[in-house]
Formats: structure tokens, sequence, C-alpha cells
């Protein structure tokens, strides 16, 4: 294959991944009409368009969806044997995250899968991850959509989006309610997790917001005073089922109830920096997750 019939594969598969002219175009640094002219000329020499157009939008018709397929299986083999002719290159992938526990089991068993592919997680504030320039520090950010500016950012979503739940007592009067108002726990303390700018604590901050509601008294601890605090009926608490399943020990003193009224969420995802070349192993991890939580959800 010349070197202009890969060009051309490598512009489809980003036109099909994006489905729109002038941003990819834009992405790849070339005007829009350029873009246009070389994906025509792939569809002439297969004979068969691979595209549906309209004034509107551009979008891929069935056959452009199973040529898909087949063109980032074959590019990515690709990529794989370009990188394998440059081993030293192989790097530790840094991975940026606000919460290890949610992401410490894919993680291990990346490393698993992968030991060739080192990897190197740290911990940031949510003042980190909203700045751009510390962000972009890392390959990877693993953590919640709504924290990024994501104009900056690609991004690709690991689960649904969460709606937040109150962590309470069973021995808690609403504790048998199918939803709670956050105005039905005034009387209650609150407890989140101590952590300086934390993202957790950030979304409990937005959900106060909306719900224009201010807890009688706020209380700060780790997990496990979190977890003792409501078992014992002393404090609620805000979290979603994600935050509980990989944060919150299994108790048959405590349940989780979807809070009413409240639009605020949590969504997990993994993103990168916009425009970022990606390596062979760097398409492996973002792989790797996407496949990953699907065969093993959160909950």
């Amino acid at each position: 294959m010349g070197i202009t019939e890969l060009l051309q594969l490598r512009y489809f598969l980003k036109l099909a991944e994006s489905e729109h002219l002038t941003k990819t175009a834009a992405k790849l640094r070339i005007s829009p009409p350029s873009l246009s002219s070389s994906i025509k000329k792939l569809e002439q020499e297969l004979g068969v368009a691979l595209f549906t157009r309209s004034k509107q939008r551009i979008y891929l018709n069935e056959n452009g969806k199973a040529f898909y397929q087949y063109v980032n299986r074959s590019l990515s083999i690709l990529d794989e044997g370009i990188e394998s002719l440059h081993p030293i290159k192989n790097y530790a992938l840094s991975i940026a995250l606000t919460s290890q526990s949610v992401y410490a089991d894919m993680l291990y068993a990346f490393e698993q899968k992968y030991p060739e592919i080192p990897l190197k997680a740290s911990t940031l504030t949510y003042s980190d991850v909203m700045n751009t320039e510390t962000l972009n520090r890392f390959d990877f950010y693993l953590g919640i959509i709504e924290d990024l500016n994501t104009s900056e950012r690609e991004i690709i979503q690991l689960c649904s989006s969460e709606s937040p739940v109150v962590m309470i007592s069973r021995n808690h009067p609403l504790a048998s309610k199918r939803t709670l108002r956050l105005e039905e726990l005034k009387n209650m303390p609150f407890i989140s997790i101590t952590q300086e700018n934390s993202s957790a604590t950030q979304f409990v901050f937005r959900v106060f917001e909306e719900a224009h509601f201010k807890p009688r008294k706020f209380f700060e601890g780790n997990y496990l005073v979190r977890q003792k605090m409501v078992a014992e009926n002393k404090a609620v608490a805000i979290t979603t089922m994600v935050g509980a399943a990989a944060n919150a020990l299994q108790s048959p003193q405590v349940t989780f109830i979807p809070v009413a009224e409240i639009k605020a969420t949590r969504t997990q995802s993994v993103s990168w920096p916009k425009q970022k070349p990606l390596s062979a192993s760097e398409k492996k991890f973002i792989r790797f997750c996407q496949h990953y939580f699907k065969i093993h959800p959160w909950i």
C-alpha cells in the first residue's frame, strides 16, 4: 500500500469517528475540501460510498460502518508493529485519577495483561483536574466528565451517568423510602470524605447548591469514619452507586436511596488531550478501559 492510500485510511478513520468534516479537518490540520477530496478518492477506489452526505452533516452508511471495523483493526496492528521497532519509546503511561479505589482493579488487570506497558498512577485534587496545564502532563485522566473542560479533551464515557444517592442507616426513620429530598434530612448532620479539594466533595456541594440546601452540620472523615457514622445513624452522606461500590464497605446497617429532583451527575470516563497523537500502547489502554467495564461493570 502506498503512502497516499495509507493516509486516506487514517483520514477515513478520523472522519468516521467524528462524522463532522470541518472539525475533523481542523484536527488533521488540512482544509475541509482536501479531506473531502481524499475521502471521495478512497470511495472511488473501493467502488462504494462509505458516507451518506447532506447539507447539514455527513455520517457513515452501512458500508462505512463495516469498513471502519477492518480499518481500525488494521491500523492498530500496523501501529503496534511500528512501535515494536522502537522499544525504547515504550515508556510508562502516566495516569491521573481522583479516586484510586474506583480504578484499582482495572489498572491491576491491565498490568497483568500487558506487563510490557508499565503504568504510573497519580491522584489529583479537584483543582489539579480543572487546571488544563497540569492535567495535560499526563497521558490519560480516569475520572469524572463533569469535572473536565470538555472542549479541550478527547473523552470516552465508561459507564452511564449517575445521579446522587443518600447513604443512610437502615435504622433511620426514612430508610424505607424509595427516594429522598434533602429537605427531609435537614435535621441530620452530613459527612463527606476528608480530602483537600476532592472531586467527591465538590459533587456533594453541587448537589447542595442545586437543592438550595444547607446542612445543619457538616463533618469530614475517611471512608471508615463515614461508614461508622452512617451505620450508627449519627450522619448521612451523599455519594453515587459507583462510589459506594468502590469505597463503602458492605454492611447490613447501611442502605442507599436516590436523591429526588436533582440533575447533578457524575460520569466515569477516560480522556486525553485533544490532537494528541496516540501510540499503540495508548490505544491498547483505551480499548482495555472500554472492554473492561463492559465485562466488569462497577455495579
